[in-house]
C-alpha cells in the first residue's frame, strides 16, 4: 500500500549503503522531509544518535535537537529532566 506523499506517519524503507571511501552514507527519503515540513536545502545538519540503531533527530523538534546538540558540543544537561531525556534517547538507540 502506498502512503500519501508528505504523510507524517512512521514509515519503513530499505536504503542502500553508499561507500564514500572514509565512511558510508545513506539517503533520507524526500517523504520524511516533506512530512515534517523541512526544506533539505535549509537544514544545515542532522543529529544522529546511535548504538544498535541510529536515530535521526528532527531539527523542527527544537527542544530535543538543541539538547542533544549541546551535549555533542560538550555541554552537560542542566536539569534532571534533560538528563532523563538524554538517557531515554540513548536507551532508545540501544534497543
Amino acid at each position: 500500500m502506498k502512503r500519501k506523499e508528505g504523510a507524517r506517519a512512521p514509515f519503513i524503507v530499505r536504503r542502500k549503503l553508499q561507500d564514500t571511501g572514509t565512511s558510508f552514507t545513506i539517503s533520507i527519503p524526500k517523504e520524511w522531509f516533506k512530512g515534517h515540513g523541512l526544506d533539505p536545502k535549509k537544514v544545515e545538519d542532522l543529529l544522529l544518535v546511535g548504538d544498535k540503531h541510529i536515530l535521526v533527530l528532527n531539527p523542527n523538534e527544537r527542544d530535543i535537537y538543541s539538547l542533544v546538540s549541546d551535549y555533542i558540543d560538550g555541554k552537560a544537561p542542566d536539569t534532571d529532566i534533560e538528563k532523563a531525556l538524554l538517557d531515554r534517547i540513548r536507551k532508545k538507540a540501544a534497543e
